[in-house]
């Protein structure tokens, strides 16, 4: 009994993928060989075009999800609709950077996204071009600055994606330098 039990749920478990498979490739030929071809891309177009950057909480993000949901409408799909969610909206606020040694100047300064403020803070300044350098410098208590170098006018698309790493995840990187 029980290898005809398990045998069923097998044969059952087999069924079920093998249609996932058949709804996924009608889905991928409908946007790569059908009338779908390039509308994923018109409408993401369409979408940053239309509402630009969309912060989590603000009006535009609010406007986006909207549109989609009037879209998923007008593509016939059943029981659309949002959600009620409370969600992070990061605020930008005043931010400064100033050189008080060996003379004072202001710096150019920008805070990233959900990045936190540090008032008042004074220390040294290290100057590393990449994480792998933050191993020959002690950087314990000191301002770390990440002046990573790319040539922005001959290759813009790549220094933004060469940065990213910077951006996304180098306070962990750097606390994984500090702590260990």
């Amino acid at each position: 009994m029980r290898i005809v039990i398990i045998t069923a749920l097998v044969l059952s478990t087999y069924l079920v993928l093998a249609d996932i498979d058949q709804n996924a490739k009608a889905i991928l030929d409908f946007f790569t060989e059908g009338e779908g071809v390039g509308e994923a891309y018109k409408r993401l177009l369409f979408l940053g075009d239309t509402f630009g950057a969309r912060p989590s909480g603000s009006e535009a993000h609010a406007k986006a999800g909207n549109w989609i949901m009037d879209q998923m409408k007008q593509e016939g799909l059943d029981n659309v609709h949002g959600e009620h969610v409370t969600v992070p909206r990061w605020h930008r606020g005043f931010e400064s950077a100033r050189m008080l040694f060996p003379y004072q100047k202001k710096l150019s300064m920008l805070g990233l996204g959900t990045s936190i403020g540090t008032p008042n803070t004074t220390a040294e300044i290290v100057v590393v071009k990449n994480f792998k350098e933050l191993t020959d410098v002690d950087c314990l208590g000191k301002i770390v600055v990440i002046n990573h170098q790319c040539d922005w006018k001959a290759r813009p698309l790549d220094c933004y994606d060469d940065t990213a790493e910077f951006r996304t995840r180098g306070i962990v990187l750097l606390l994984v330098f500090l702590c260990f």
